[in-house]
């Protein structure tokens, strides 16, 4: 049915909009808005039609030029397609007929956009020095413009990564009624600036810029409960914009009504996309509408070709596989035992094995989550979570896997708390991707129609949840089968395997060796600091350092705190290994490559064995301990496969001690923290230590920090307790080889050496 839809309300002459950004949400408003109205325009990712791009940095300070920058990063992709017989050329033709729009190099555009918005420079003025306990002053400094108007303006991301979304808008609340604005009444100035290059004609480029500072849009914010968050007009309307698109009563689900109407006729992107439809008017079909708002329930059999669906959580008793075979759709089951159910019979032998979610993302284009006991045994709990996060990280990072379905079943409420803390994450600025919001698609397309299932969407997931799980299995197959008609199979423009290369040497014998997981992106002034102190710390003390090689943020904070310290005493002995993937070192590092001054790094062929190395490569490189500090998607997905590996692999992880650093769950050690102003630099374990390892142990650990370590875990409140813990732990592992030693001397000499003593 959606297939024929398209097919009649579709025109060859609709023009096509290649989006150069990893974000869906942004492709998707577009897409609505063009849907809505009834214009002929096309909005797609780039990604699907070539390999990973990498963004630009966006730090030219002004939304003009990080526009223009990021279009500069797809400048090959763009002479490549203009070749009539180049690989790429032939790809893009084809998904033009498949999207159903022009063919003509004419009527095609590659396009970046960038956005900000500013306040008034008093209320900067004011919010610049509340920010400043938690943003370091290089970034405050480069985003403080001049004029009557200031503000984070393009550099927004970071500030929010670094003081999170709840504590951001708290301060900026405060200011504001610092700065005489009653009943705390903002005027927020939005502007948009999308840069467009056509396929065909002379490589110039054309601005569409939506500029509302002159005339900003009041909005009155407030804080409800909890770390939710929304703007609200004079007229008391809620209106979400594309930071806060949540519903009080409900976050997971936007409030659909009003997103509808702000975003097709409110909305700075729905004027975007009005100037846009002008540029592109030459390509307008002759009033043909494509509304697409009538609900749709599609059979999932009637689109052409072989589809594979992964189910990397088969914990199901209901007829899943039954529905998808009849669908003639191919059942893909993870090798990996420990991700398809039979999670406590067999263990892969390696740590690599045990983690990797590579091989069931590779081979199916799609996923489905399967329902588990809501109460399960930790070891599934675990996992079953971990492979929810990898599935996450491999969207955010791997180009073929951006635009893959994946459908969560939320029986009985078994996924919400994994993904209310990936909600939670978003909130408090910790996700990769924090401006991301959840997705509505009712207003556009209503993709099922069954009484007692909840569907909704983010940039991620398809979640639907009820207690009926044959309703619940009938639910997915709708929402899988929808979103099958909008999918094609990613095919990487002269995409080479990803090889696997070891350089340097390895750590000098016996050295005490420890892991340190952090975040990439964070810029948290006090997390910066910390991690700094941690690296010169571990250099001085002479232990090995094992990290994920990046250069920049709190883990470029490790890294330079380590290697002053090795470059001022070169006759200690110190020891780096950096592990990482040719794709992540051009996110984390400020070259693209490993940083100078190392002593072994690895190019791992993907996160999974980046991980597992880190963790356990053999005898000799391997961690003797794991810190893991606050962060976001990611270092969730790396904390999962710790406590994985701790439960799969029990001998190979025997005295490897987990460090978590928690400074959000104590003050003064003992304490709770209160997440106030001069609290702690993110809020990140609670949350994620109840979701994971249950409210029972959080509240053991939130009462003494030691009380599990006799499982091997430890909870660290400040960078002092950092490395005394970790020194602690090296004398208690040299304790453990001593007594090792000793005993087999016993066994060798018969008992009497031990006599004698």
């Amino acid at each position: 049915m959606a297939a024929e839809t398209r097919q009649n309300n579709g025109n060859r002459q609709r023009a096509l909009v290649l989006l150069a950004t990893t974000t869906e949400e942004k492709v998707a408003q577009y897409q609505a808005i063009a849907r809505a109205k009834g214009l002929p325009v096309e909005f797609r990712r780039i990604n699907e039609i070539v390999d990973a791009f990498h963004s630009a940095p966006e730090n030219t300070g002004d939304v003009d030029r990080n526009a223009e920058q990021k279009l500069g990063e797809v400048k090959n992709i763009i002479i490549e397609c203009r070749k009539p017989d180049s690989r790429l050329r032939r790809i893009l033709e084809k998904k033009c007929q498949e999207w159903d729009v022009s063919t003509d190099p004419r009527h095609i555009y590659f396009a970046t956009d960038d956005s900000t918005f500013k306040v008034p420079k008093k209320i900067w003025t004011i919010l610049r020095e509340k920010l400043a306990p938690y943003v370091a002053d290089d970034l405050l400094e480069s985003i403080n413009r001049g004029g009557d108007n200031a503000g984070p303006g393009a550099e927004t991301g970071p500030i929010l990564a670094a003081v999170g979304i709840a504590r951001f808008f708290n301060l900026l609340r405060e200011a504001a009624g610092n700065a005489g604005y009653e009943a705390q009444h903002i005027p927020i100035g939005q502007y948009t600036t999308l840069k467009l290059n056509r396929l065909s004609g002379p490589p110039q480029t054309t601005s569409i810029t939506v500029n509302n500072h002159k005339q900003p849009v009041r909005h009155y914010l407030y804080a409800p409960s909890g770390l939710q968050k929304a703007f609200q007009v004079l007229d008391e309307k809620i209106v979400k914009t594309y930071h806060f698109l949540r519903n009080k009563s409900n976050p997971q689900k936007p409030l659909a009504d009003d997103f509808d109407d702000y975003l097709v006729n409110h909305s700075i992107q729905a004027r975007i996309v009005d100037e846009l439809a002008r540029v592109v008017q030459q390509s307008r079909p002759n009033g043909n509408k494509h509304h697409g708002t009538s609900p749709v329930v599609v059979d999932a059999s009637s689109a052409q070709g072989e589809f594979v669906v992964g189910l990397p959580t088969q914990m199901s008793n209901g007829n899943i596989m039954n529905r998808l075979d009849q669908n003639k759709i191919t059942v893909e089951i993870p090798e990996n035992t420990c991700l398809s159910g039979d999670h406590l019979v067999k263990t892969p032998p390696t740590a690599y094995a045990t983690l990797n979610f590579e091989d069931i993302m590779h081979r199916s284009d799609a996923l489905i989550f399967t329902p588990f006991d809501p109460a399960p045994d930790p070891k599934i709990r675990t996992l079953n979570y971990l492979a929810l996060f990898s599935a996450k990280v491999a969207k955010q990072l791997i180009s073929r896997d951006m635009n893959k379905p994946i459908v969560v079943m939320d029986w009985k409420g078994c996924w919400k708390p994994a993904i209310d803390f990936g909600f939670d994450l978003v909130n408090r600025g910790m996700s990769k991707d924090f401006m991301r919001t959840p997705i509505y698609d009712g207003g556009v397309q209503k993709i099922i129609n069954l009484k007692g299932v909840e569907h909704y969407a983010n940039s991620y997931f398809d979640v639907v949840s009820g207690n009926d799980l044959e309703t619940l299995e009938r639910a997915a197959m709708q929402v899988l089968a929808f979103r099958r008609q909008c999918y094609s199979k990613f095919e990487a423009a002269n995409a080479a395997p990803a090889k696997f290369i070891a350089r340097g040497e390895e750590p000098p014998d016996g050295m005490f060796k420890v892991a340190v997981f952090v975040s990439a992106s964070n810029e948290n002034k006090r997390l910066l600091t910390d991690m700094s102190a941690l690296g010169r710390g571990l250099a001085e003390n002479q232990f090995g350092l094992i990290w994920g090689g990046g250069d920049r943020h709190a883990m470029g904070a490790v890294y330079e705190g380590y290697k002053v310290y090795k470059d001022e005493h070169p006759e200690k002995k110190t020891w780096m290994g950096a592990f990482s993937t040719e794709p992540i070192l051009k996110s984390e590092t400020e070259y693209g490559r490993f940083p100078a001054g190392i002593d072994y790094w690895e190019q791992n062929t993907d996160i999974y064995q980046r991980m597992a190395h880190m963790i356990h490569k053999n005898d000799i490189v391997h961690a003797n301990a794991i810190i893991i500090s606050p962060g976001g998607d990611g270092t969730t997905q790396e904390w999962l496969a710790v406590l994985a590996l701790k439960h799969q692999l029990p001998k190979m992880m025997a005295g490897k001690s987990l460090i978590i650093y928690a400074p959000d769950l104590y003050k003064n050690g003992t304490e709770q923290a209160k997440d106030t102003g001069d609290g702690p630099p993110v809020a990140f374990w609670e949350k994620g230590v109840r979701t994971v390892m249950g409210d029972e142990f959080y509240e053991r650990i939130s009462k003494n920090h030691k009380a599990c370590a006799a499982d091997g875990i430890y909870f660290a409140t400040n960078k002092e307790e950092l490395l005394s813990l970790t020194q602690e732990l090296r004398q208690k592992n040299s304790d453990e080889q001593t007594k090792h030693r000793w005993q087999a001397a016993v066994s060798n000499n018969n008992q009497s050496a031990c006599l004698g003593n």
